[in-house]
């Protein structure tokens, strides 16, 4: 599967590389947005943070989306309609486990691993 982590950090690196084995893994520091989308119309699973914009318009360009996992509480950032019609699953983190930003990215790289199978 292919994967891209967008607004991805140095400290989060090493958590996300053990999907690297069995994925085509991609990690970049920028957020997703309409500016960029294109140079990542293959992935299959993205990783995102508060920072990116993943709207119709980001979505329509992403054809073999079948994931977007992102690494917050909340959803503002993402166009649920177009994920629910177009059959998207969507997963954030529902806790911050005692504020140890680790535990968020494992259980990201974890559902991303998970949509893989």
């Amino acid at each position: 599967m292919k994967v891209v982590v967008f607004e991805s950090e140095f400290r989060e690196a090493p958590v996300f590389e053990r999907l690297r084995p069995t994925h085509d893994l991609n990690l970049v520091a920028e957020p997703l947005g309409a500016a960029n989308v294109e140079r990542h119309a293959e992935a299959q699973a993205i990783s995102t943070f508060i920072y990116s914009k993943v709207s119709r318009e980001v979505l329509e360009r992403l054809p073999a989306l079948k994931l977007i996992a992102t690494r917050s509480t909340g959803y503002d950032h993402i166009d649920l309609a177009y994920c629910a019609e177009h059959g998207i699953a969507v997963a954030n983190i529902e806790a911050f486990a005692a504020g140890r930003p680790q535990n968020v990215v494992s259980a990201a790289s974890g559902q991303a691993a998970k949509a893989a199978r």
